[in-house]
């Protein structure tokens, strides 16, 4: 079995590009919902969790 690899997602990002991500088994991901920027503290401290990371 693989691990899924964990992607934050720290801005907006095209629907298109996240649904196809999410229908791919080898991902898990985790968007941020705010309708502010992640603040640089808080990209580190999420990033921390997860394997990369798209801004």
């Amino acid at each position: 079995m693989v691990d899924k690899k964990r992607i934050l997602v720290t801005r907006d990002f095209p629907r298109k590009g996240i649904d196809r991500l999410r229908e791919n088994s080898l991902f898990e991901l985790t968007e941020w919902e705010q309708d502010r920027p992640m603040t640089g503290e808080e990209q580190v401290e999420r990033a921390k969790e997860h394997d990369p990371t798209a801004a």
